[in-house]
């Protein structure tokens, strides 16, 4: 496998205990840290129907080298039997040409490999319609192997560096972590992160941060997620588990804030901020007569996260560039809708 910044220096492919192959720091990663640059492997336009998505994948994977299709195959393959039994149905039917008997269940695996480590990657543009215009899915062969945590160490994006997939610390870790990526978006609640998981990926979350919400041991801990913890402000913190009333989550959100609000954190302030932009976004897609008002905190918490990453990284860096490209849209977004931020 081959990525535009080999992540061999930062990271290593090796057993979990529970988790099949995962990926460890190899050395100390400092906060803001680009861990890997990834180069897409195979990519599908992201249609709606499921004919489009099935045969332009197949055709997409018998273009790859030799070498790639083993890459490709590589990965892991969640193979729901729902989804399984509707896709051979699909492949074996006339009404898109069935394909040869012995190279079904083949195929299937290609269509599900792209369904379980599927990206999404969009230009960075808006439709007709106001929102993010989504393009592709996209499969990335060393992004694809790092495991999932509720309280991931890595944030990753397909549009910092368009066309490719990055990721970067979130916070400060040490050597021999294994690191790990949010599969769900941030935001949700236990419950909906484990169904989405299970749905998905076809496995139960017991991260760290899952278990701690399922003890009845440390009620604040079970009541919270992205709350601080005991011995926060000494040792630079972890997340825990989002539940209780918008206010309490705000209010959470708002004391790591300020606590991070200081020169030495500064990177990890600037992820603080985009874990608070992204629960105001959760809260306007589920409240859709405050819908306004979230966005526009979430436009706020947004511009206090650019201006904290042009003090750490400059204004070039294509993480802060991204932060700007969604103050801009949703700028634009809520000026359609009459309101000016």
């Amino acid at each position: 496998m081959t990525a535009i910044e080999s992540p061999e220096d930062l990271c290593e492919l090796r057993a979990t205990e529970d988790k099949g192959l995962g990926l460890f720091a190899t050395r100390d990663i400092q906060a803001g840290e680009q861990v890997i640059l990834d180069r897409q492997i195979l990519g599908c336009r992201d249609y709606p129907d499921l004919a489009q998505r099935t045969f332009e994948a197949i055709r997409e994977f018998d273009k790859l080298s030799k070498s790639d299709q083993d890459d490709y195959l590589s990965l892991y393959s969640w193979q729901e039997p729902t989804v399984v039994e509707e896709l051979r149905q699909l492949l074996a039917g006339p009404t898109h040409g069935a394909i040869p008997l012995d190279q079904i269940e083949p195929s299937i695996r290609v269509v599900t490999i792209l369904r379980s480590n599927g990206f999404q990657q969009y230009e960075n543009r808006l439709g007709e319609d106001g929102e993010v215009a989504w393009g592709r899915r996209t499969v990335f062969p060393w992004a694809s192997r790092f495991n999932h945590s509720c309280d991931p160490n890595l944030v990753w994006s397909t549009s910092w560096v368009p066309g490719y997939w990055q990721a970067r610390a979130n916070r400060d870790i040490e050597e021999g972590t294994e690191l790990t990526i949010s599969y769900v978006p941030a935001g949700l609640p236990h419950e909906e992160r484990r169904k989405q998981l299970s749905r998905y990926w076809g496995f139960i979350c017991a991260c760290d941060l899952c278990e701690r919400s399922d003890s009845a041991v440390d009620e604040e801990t079970k009541d919270a997620r992205q709350t601080l913890q005991e011995g926060y402000e000494q040792e630079g913190g972890t997340i825990a588990v989002q539940q209780g009333t918008s206010e309490e989550i705000i209010t959470r959100y708002e004391r790591r804030i300020q606590i991070l609000d200081q020169p030495r954190s500064l990177s990890q302030l600037y992820f603080a901020y985009l874990d608070a932009a992204d629960f105001c976004q959760h809260l306007a897609e589920n409240n859709s007569k405050e819908e306004l008002a979230h966005l526009e905190e979430r436009v706020q918490l947004l511009e206090q996260a650019y201006a904290t990453g042009v003090q750490v990284w400059g204004p070039g860096d294509q993480m802060v560039l991204d932060t700007a490209w969604h103050i801009k849209t949703l700028k634009q977004r809520l000026g359609k809708a009459g309101v000016s931020v």
